[in-house]
């Protein structure tokens, strides 16, 4: 494809005066455009960067926050299994018998 060849040459390259400038006016409209939306897109850069940061900071606590629930739950299955409790319950059949007591005390029924 040798360029200087006069048969081998685009239709935009080969067209009269007025239509080149016309091509030109709308090639240069389009490059405003472009010009225009690149400006936007650069502008909005910085804002959308620190709103992913945040979002990766929040994703990272909220991972943590998981890993920590299932661990302590793994452990508390763990306990279960192995007939080790964790307190809770002794404390809630604690409660439940002081307050029958105080009830009883009080003269209410229980």
């Amino acid at each position: 494809m040798d360029p200087s060849d006069p048969n081998n040459t685009s239709s935009s390259q080969n067209l009269p005066l007025p239509a080149t400038l016309a091509l030109l006016t709308e090639r240069e409209a389009e490059l405003a455009a472009l010009n225009r939306q690149l400006a936007a897109v650069k502008n909005t850069l910085p804002r959308k960067t620190r709103e992913a940061e945040a979002m990766e900071r929040e994703r990272s606590v909220l991972e943590r926050r998981r890993s920590e629930a299932i661990a302590q739950a793994q452990e508390a299955q763990r306990k279960k299994q192995q007939g080790e409790s964790d307190g809770l319950e002794e404390m809630g059949r604690w409660y439940r018998g002081a307050e029958e007591t105080l009830k009883e005390l009080v003269g209410t029924e229980a």
